[in-house]
């Protein structure tokens, strides 16, 4: 940075002053003027001449020397120690996957799953949806019905039994039918509200419990009985 210099200079100027007085003295006997004598006059000078300036020698030059300012040094700034937070996915929740509800059977295909849709509200529950599926029979004569079985038809106060089996005998007033179609379709389907825990039944639409959802295959005059899913006796109670 270069520096500033700030020059000051002194001086003094002295100039001579003549001054000729004439005393005139009255003197007070005899009355006699007495008339001094005129102070001589300055030798002359050449036409054109200026009078005599007295030179005055400049004083030494007196230096002011600025300092020079100096910017201040910006203080460095920290680096973070935590990284950035991730800025939020607007990729979409991933949808929900069905499960299998109960046991398959492996010489028909019957294979009941249930998938839940919606959230919990103050007001609403989500939607289960069941979805029964199968590989045979597949012709129109054959006939596939989906009961829900509404009380447990275990001995009572027995302990780990399943409360539905495919000989267990119940009447009309023990079952409600949930669906009925055609071999030939190969799919029924519906829904029930969800639910929380309910004891010992494993499902419900509502106004009926269930204690075992049982499918009934009908080709001419045979029935055959498949108990897809059943809940199992205990005690003192179950949760499910």
């Amino acid at each position: 940075m270069s520096r500033s210099f700030i020059t000051l200079r002194r001086g003094r100027w002295v100039g001579p002053l003549a001054i000729t007085l004439t005393v005139v003295l009255v003197g007070c006997a005899g009355g006699a003027a007495a008339t001094a004598s005129p102070t001589p006059a300055p030798a002359s000078q050449p036409p054109g001449a200026s009078p005599a300036i007295a030179s005055v020698e400049p004083s030494p030059s007196v230096v002011v020397s600025v300092a020079p300012s100096v910017a201040p040094t910006p203080s460095a700034s920290a680096s973070p120690t935590d990284s950035p937070t991730p800025a939020p996915s607007d990729s979409p929740s991933p949808a929900p996957k069905a499960f299998q509800f109960g046991d398959s059977d492996p010489l028909t295909g019957l294979r009941l799953s249930a998938l839940q849709v919606g959230d919990w509200t103050a007001t609403t529950a989500p939607k289960v949806h069941f979805t029964l599926t199968w590989r045979t029979p597949d012709t129109t004569d054959s006939i596939i019905r989906v009961e829900g079985i509404t009380k447990c038809l275990a001995p009572e106060n027995s302990n780990g039994k399943p409360c539905v089996t495919p000989t267990s005998h119940y009447t009309s007033a023990d079952f409600v039918l949930i669906a009925k179609r055609p071999g030939s379709d190969r799919v029924a389907r519906w829904a029930w509200d969800a639910w929380e825990e309910i004891g010992e039944p494993i499902a419900t639409d509502g106004p009926h419990n269930f204690y075992g959802i049982v499918v009934t295959i009908t080709t001419g005059a045979t029935m055959r009985v498949f108990v897809i899913d059943a809940s199992q006796t205990c005690s003192p109670g179950c949760t499910y």
